[in-house]
Formats: structure tokens, C-alpha cells, sequence
């Protein structure tokens, strides 16, 4: 996995635009049976510890090589 820092903006329910420092967490691993639950999990405990509405995960299938 990588960490990337970044600077995001978002809407927050009352529609007002929120500005703020972030974390890119990139994360490649196989059609692993159960993995989405984990990611799941990793979002949820996320949200939990930095009081965040929202955590977005962007899913994208490819073919990597080392």
C-alpha cells in the first residue's frame, strides 16, 4: 500500500463546501475472497477515529506486473 497526502474539497449534508488536508491510502491486492468486506471495515474504523461523514473508495480492475 501507498499513503499519499492530499488537499481535497467536499459537500458536508447542509451542502457547503468543505476544505481540508487528507490521506490518499492506495491499496493493490487480489479478487481476494472477503476483501471488500475488509476495505469495508477499514472505511468504517476510519470514519469512526477522524469523525468523517464520508470516505470515499474508488475500486478499479487492471493488470499489474513488478
Amino acid at each position: 500500500f501507498t499513503v499519499t497526502d492530499s488537499a481535497g474539497a467536499w459537500r458536508d449534508h447542509a451542502g457547503r463546501t468543505i476544505h481540508e488536508r487528507g490521506k490518499v491510502l492506495t491499496i493493490v491486492l487480489t479478487e481476494a475472497k472477503g476483501a471488500r468486506g475488509k476495505l469495508d471495515a477499514i472505511r468504517a474504523a476510519y470514519k469512526t477515529r477522524f469523525h468523517q461523514e464520508a470516505v470515499l473508495l474508488v475500486e478499479h480492475r487492471g493488470c499489474f506486473s513488478f
